[in-house]
């Protein structure tokens, strides 16, 4: 994807998702939807709350100063919106109504939508679990065992299957 359609579907992705609260929760939604569509641009490393990416990190401060999307702070935590007109300029905004995201991604964010429901996607440890072990799963065989001995299983169950939900 092109640096202007990353912004528009960041824009986009927040408009489906609604405020978005914390830095964690809206690295680890787009880590997830890459990971379970194809490639939206960014490269995500392991980090100390699972999988982050700096360019993800730098899109959104720049989506927001061109106002594609707006972040207001709670409490110094960072809450992500869409705005209503996206974009600084009429043509910008223009470009954003026309734009079309991949129908794999619209399905796996009507997917992530269902699954987690209005609330759970206001809840960062629930999809920082989900991506974290995604992540080892695929990346660090090594770190998973690690990882799943210090969390509980009825939790183990829950991330699993929200995975197989993913990759249907």
């Amino acid at each position: 994807m092109s640096y202007m359609e990353r912004l528009l579907t960041l824009s986009y992705l927040l408009k489906e998702f609604g405020p978005v609260k914390g830095e964690r929760a809206i690295q680890k939604l787009i880590y997830l939807i890459q990971s379970h569509t194809y490639s939206i641009g960014y490269i995500f490393h392991w980090r100390k709350y699972g999988p982050v990416s700096e360019t993800l990190d730098d899109d959104l401060l720049e989506a927001e100063m061109l106002g594609y999307i707006k972040i207001i702070w709670d409490n110094n935590i960072p809450v992500y919106i869409c705005p209503d007109n996206p974009g600084i300029t009429s043509y910008w905004q223009e470009k954003s109504r026309r734009y079309k995201l991949p129908s794999a991604i619209q399905r796996t964010t009507r997917m992530l939508k269902t699954i987690f429901g209005e609330s759970e996607i206001s809840n960062p440890w629930k999809i920082q679990l989900i991506a974290s072990f995604d992540y080892l799963k695929k990346n660090d065989r090594d770190n998973l065992e690690l990882f799943q001995e210090n969390i509980p299983s009825e939790e183990l169950i829950y991330v699993e299957s929200v995975l197989k939900k993913l990759a249907i």
